[in-house]
């Protein structure tokens, strides 16, 4: 499988943790340079993302264009895929500690009969139900990669996070079909299930794939996610408009999650 590693030029000390790693499991990797928001114009973003959109949500934009950089740096890798006619990649941002057996969980999952050529399968994924938290996974039609990984799915589309990820050239096609220029967050899985860009979701459990804690100089590797420490670096306010404006749920779908939560207890 087609590995591509999304990276800014100038986060060398990134990209030389990622290439540590998967050079140290013999993974075959492209490169991919991201978008740096910081450096580019109005103008210059504007050819490739429906700003206005994202000025309509300020959260999305606050601290400078670096989700819209980040969205436009995906769509790139999507475009790339359908030029090149790829048939699916694992798409990974440069701040991932990587399992020592992703290389036979990627071989066997190019092996296996029964993923659907739209789907999209997630390496690492959260939830956001009132506080960042895990993802709650159905135990039901679970199957075996390899060893004590499976591929689930996820008790709702309730799931976030651009870190690792596996995407088909059918739903590369869609995307762009779907948003010529980026109108949302690169990781708005849900809405690009609603618009059929995916035909379903499922995630590999246990994550093979973690975030890694970085500061401006060296990275510093998270051992344990913190999610709550994570959500309350947001407030209640902030919390609040996230969840109209950037996750776009409406009140019934945001109360058949909390039935949802309330049965599976």
């Amino acid at each position: 499988m087609k590995i591509f590693l999304i990276n800014l030029k100038r986060s060398s000390d990134r990209r030389k943790f990622m290439q540590k790693q998967l050079d140290k499991l013999n993974l075959d990797y492209e490169i991919f340079e991201a978008i740096d928001g910081s450096r580019l114009s109005e103008e210059k973003i504007r050819e490739n993302a429906n700003l206005d959109v994202y000025k309509d949500n300020p959260n999305w934009i606050n601290r400078g264009y670096g989700t819209v950089a980040c969205a436009i740096s995906h769509h790139k890798v999507y475009a790339h895929m359908v030029k090149n006619k790829i048939p699916r990649a694992l798409i990974l941002e440069d701040d991932a500690i990587v399992s020592k057996d992703l290389k036979e969980i990627l071989i066997n999952l190019e092996s296996m009969n029964n993923i659907d050529k739209k789907e999209l399968i997630l390496f690492y994924t959260i939830s956001i139900n009132g506080e960042f938290t895990p993802t709650k996974i159905s135990s039901l039609n679970q199957k075996k990669i390899i060893k004590k990984f499976n591929l689930a799915y996820p008790l709702n589309t309730n799931v976030w996070t651009t870190t690792a990820y596996s995407i088909s050239y059918e739903s590369a096609l869609k995307f762009i079909e779907v948003y010529p220029k980026v109108e949302r967050v690169s990781d708005a899985w849900r809405e690009f299930y609603q618009k059929e860009i995916f035909s379903t979701i499922r995630c590999i459990v246990p994550f093979p794939i973690k975030p890694a804690d970085f500061d401006s100089t060296r990275y510093r590797i998270q051992k344990k996610f913190n999610f709550k420490a994570f959500f309350y670096k947001y407030n209640k306010k902030r919390y609040d408009f996230f969840k109209k404006k950037y996750l776009m749920i409406n009140e019934k779908s945001i109360l058949d999650m909390d039935n949802i939560q309330k049965t599976s207890r």
